[in-house]
């Protein structure tokens, strides 16, 4: 979390540690902005899908 301090909050947080975890794990959020970031599969309902 230190990492991305100034935008990861504890939620995010919490997600990306869970996705890391769990292999085949995907987070379903609509901060598709952040998660790209954060570099976690995720699906958003804008459609948009990232592997990580």
């Amino acid at each position: 979390m230190t990492k991305w301090q100034t935008r990861m909050d504890y939620a995010d947080a919490c997600a990306v540690l869970l996705a890391r975890r769990h292999r085949g794990a995907v987070v379903l959020t609509t901060d598709h902005r952040d998660f790209s970031i954060y570099k976690v599969p995720f699906i958003s309902p804008k459609g948009e899908f990232h592997a990580g």
